[in-house]
């Protein structure tokens, strides 16, 4: 009895939280603390590439082994980085996020059909000499939830039709 009071209490103190945390404000999300990236900082691009193409055109273009410039925001699910690996996936910037009734999770395009968020994702992937890195790339000069960057990349489509961008550069948008 007295653990389902407790278990209870935990689920109603859940709750709240995220309740309470439903009505913050951008300037609240926006001074979490930032993580660390343990990408190498030869990725990092100092300047946007001037012919970057939205997502959804590389999605539907992009052949393997094509050289592609590609720009999004980064997101398509709750939890867009791939934890132990240095990946991310991007949403084109005409896919509209889901900011109504204070979503604390706008990045996740959950008010997006699922089909029509697929034609506008691709997975990046930063590797070393072929190998997908074992560290995050979230924090990497910025790089975070909601994000607009510029990747510079090798295009590999797999067997389910999926975009992924091996990258060889990011430029994060402040």
């Amino acid at each position: 009895m007295r653990n389902s009071a407790l278990m209870l209490t935990s689920i109603a103190i859940a709750i709240t939280l995220g309740i309470s945390s439903c009505g913050k404000s951008d300037d609240a999300k926006k001074s979490a603390p930032t993580v660390a990236s343990g990408l190498p900082d030869s990725f990092l691009l100092k300047t946007a590439p001037a012919d970057a193409k939205p997502v959804a055109e590389v999605r539907a273009k992009a052949k393997t082994g094509d050289q592609v410039v590609v720009t999004g925001l980064v997101g398509g699910s709750a939890e867009p980085f791939t934890s132990g690996a240095a990946a991310v996936t991007l949403v084109d910037a005409s896919v509209k996020a889901c900011t109504e009734d204070h979503c604390p999770t706008p990045w996740d395009y959950c008010c997006e059909p699922v089909e029509n968020l697929r034609k506008n994702m691709v997975t990046v992937e930063f590797r070393d000499k072929g190998t997908l890195l074992k560290t995050s790339a979230r924090g990497f000069h910025g790089l975070d939830h909601s994000k607009t960057v510029v990747i510079v990349g090798e295009a590999k489509r797999d067997e389910a039709d999926n975009v992924i961008v091996h990258a060889t550069g990011v430029f994060v948008k402040p």
